[in-house]
């Protein structure tokens, strides 16, 4: 059973949209009793769970599932950042760790940039494990693993590592591409970019072949890339892992397509991988036939899908639309509408049936559903948020309950949640892709509630069909699980 939660942002026709928002949760430094935890699971109802980040300044700050909130660090105590530099602050979470990595940027002379940044590890109690500040003047990015290790590329310069006992390693040749796996093995390419393979502190290079970075897409912690020709046998899709090297042929899947036409439309951190054949000018895109790779388990699938009847896909040349997604579970999500209405449709890879995801919408101009462990989020754009040029509607049949306009629908499995109604989130133009920010396991949100004109961040506990108001004015907010 599909269940769906619906925050109209306008109007909602032929819908009961009342406020449910709950105003006795915990609150953000209220010191008041706390009357229910942030987002219960199933996993745990551990008070003490970290469950949000928030930045003050150069604090990171942790507010815990009871609501109460501490300092987990303050950044750049010991180092010298001038007057006027930009910190910025980003984190990288996984099951055991939480990675942070703050940066101070400015110029000096004449378009001459600078910077200063600091990598700290913690781990999920909170407990700082490493600390560095050797990475100076490397970007925004940050591969944490498994093992609470840190892998950074310094753009033309070698990468940095840094083990979770705070031990940092120079990377010489090498780029960083993604985390180190529990193998100890990780991915990088050659400083001049010519090659990519997995690299190790102990041994020498496993695989080193011939594709660039910015051709290689790392999916659940494998390697993976289309090539042109893999070993004389053509156009391949190929994936590799410190174990094995596999590859799936594509001249068969798609004889007549051109190589500029093959693409991975979608990928999942669960190791699947979906590859279909691109549009080509104004023709619309095919998807009568798409290719699903599990490249965990040396899988693949071809999928020929009938679309629903008096279905087409939501498609528009200048403004496209993600038309067709993998979900965790391995079904596919398409994008189609007919007429009157768009909606959300799910296959499984044998196609054989189809389940429609939600509420039909209508008078939009795009869609952007984005699936987390079975929890679907849909954002619906109109013109009065979107920069995609006009769509044509006839007038849906009312028994439909077509929701116009812009809105955002949280469609379940199962459970049950509350109706809200809100304004649009960020103003004409700035529509976010995922306006309703979820948690890893799907089960709660966040979003800044602007009905009061104030933007107060919200959690919307899916599950417990409650919202807690944070009462704060921190804009940055980020789950840490």
């Amino acid at each position: 059973m599909l269940l769906t939660i619906l925050l109209c942002l306008g109007a909602c026709r032929g819908k009961d949209t009342a406020d449910t928002a709950l105003n006795g949760g915990p609150g953000w430094d209220s010191g008041g009793e706390v009357t229910s935890l942030l987002c219960p699971t199933e996993e745990t109802g551990d008070p003490e769970r970290l469950s949000l980040w928030t930045q003050d300044g150069q604090d990171l700050l942790a507010m815990q599932a009871d609501g109460t909130t501490r300092t987990l660090h303050t950044f750049g105590e010991d180092l010298s950042p001038p007057d006027g530099a930009t910190f910025t602050l980003s984190l990288s979470v996984n099951a055991d760790w939480i990675g942070a990595l703050g940066v101070w940027t400015w110029e000096e002379g004449a378009g001459v940039s600078q910077a200063l940044d600091e990598v700290v590890v913690f781990d999920r109690a909170g407990a700082r494990v490493a600390r560095t500040t050797e990475a100076q003047d490397s970007g925004p990015t940050l591969y944490l693993g498994p093992d609470g290790s840190v892998a950074r590329p310094r753009g033309s310069q070698a990468g940095l590592f840094m083990d979770a006992d705070g031990q940092v390693t120079v990377l010489e040749g090498w780029r960083p591409i993604g985390r180190r796996g529990t193998d100890g093995w990780l991915p990088a390419c050659t400083l001049d970019d010519t090659q990519c393979g997995w690299i190790s502190l102990e041994d020498d290079p496993l695989h080193l072949s011939d594709h660039r970075a910015a051709e290689t897409l790392m999916v659940g912690g494998v390697m993976v890339w289309l090539s042109e020709d893999h070993e004389g046998g053509g156009a391949a899709l190929v994936w590799d892992r410190p174990d094995a090297v596999n590859a799936a042929p594509l001249g068969t899947v798609w004889p007549n397509a051109t190589f500029a036409e093959l693409v991975v439309l979608h990928t999942r951190v669960e190791g699947r991988v979906l590859v279909g054949r691109q549009r080509t000018g104004e023709e619309a895109p095919m998807l009568n036939t798409l290719l699903v790779a599990d490249v965990r388990n040396d899988t693949t699938t071809t999928v020929q899908p009938a679309l629903p009847e008096d279905q087409r896909p939501h498609w528009q040349h200048t403004c496209p639309n993600p038309l067709v997604q993998i979900t965790t579970d391995g079904d596919l999500l398409f994008v189609l509408r007919d007429d009157a209405t768009a909606a959300v449709w799910a296959t499984d890879t044998s196609a054989q049936s189809w389940t429609r995801w939600g509420q039909p919408v209508t008078d939009l101009f795009n869609i952007w559903p984005v699936e987390n462990n079975g929890t679907l989020q849909v954002p619906a754009s109109s013109g009065d948020a979107s920069p995609c040029p006009e769509v044509s509607w006839a007038e849906p049949d009312a028994e439909l309950e077509a929701i116009p306009g812009d809105s955002v629908q949280i469609v379940l499995h199962e459970g049950a949640g509350p109706s809200l109604t809100l304004p649009p989130p960020r103003g004409p133009g700035l529509w976010p892709m995922e306006p309703v920010m979820m948690n890893g396991p799907g089960t709660c949100g966040m979003y800044l509630d602007a009905r009061d004109g104030s933007g107060e961040p919200t959690i919307l506990d899916i599950q417990a069909e409650t919202e807690v108001r944070l009462g704060t004015d921190h804009a940055r907010w980020g789950w840490l699980y």
